[in-house]
């Protein structure tokens, strides 16, 4: 009789799949306020030339 083998698994175990999660975290973290301040810089940027847009139609 043939002894049973163990068909190797190719898989994650939890404690990959957390950390991997963990660093996808810190990620988020780090890049979520550089973002946010673009976004605002950019929506400054897009009202200061609406403003200068209106001026100078108002000068004409």
């Amino acid at each position: 009789m043939k002894p049973m083998q163990k068909r190797a698994r190719r898989a994650f175990t939890l404690v990959e799949l957390l950390v991997v999660i963990a660093i996808l975290a810190v990620l988020a973290a780090v890049i979520y306020p550089v973002y946010s301040a673009a976004r605002q810089r950019a929506y400054v940027a897009t009202c200061l030339a609406n403003l200068s847009q209106i001026g100078k139609a108002t000068a004409i």
